[in-house]
């Protein structure tokens, strides 16, 4: 479970997910280490961060994606994503 003993959606990313499954400014949620995590792929990379809103806890893979930053519904200010660093060859 995540730190806010929400249960947890997606896949298990430390498991690895195909390429084919990110589409292109489309948010994609799935958790690691115990975490729900944002991934959103922009041309050749692919950008991760937290996917609840640190401001009022909303769900970011609901959010709006701009370039590569990532807007909470209701929200003004946006959170910045950071490239993902994959573990594995993508399959």
């Amino acid at each position: 479970m995540g730190s806010d003993d929400k249960p947890l959606s997606g896949p298990d990313l430390e498991r690895g997910i195909a390429w084919s499954e990110l589409r292109e400014g489309t948010p994609f949620v799935g958790h690691a280490q115990g975490e729900a995590v944002l991934l959103v792929r922009h041309g050749e990379q692919v950008f991760a961060t937290g996917a609840t809103c640190t401001h009022y806890s909303g769900p970011l893979g609901e959010g709006l994606i701009e370039g590569e930053s990532v807007r909470s519904l209701g929200i003004t200010r946006a959170s910045a994503c950071a490239p993902a660093k994959p573990s594995a060859r993508p399959r």
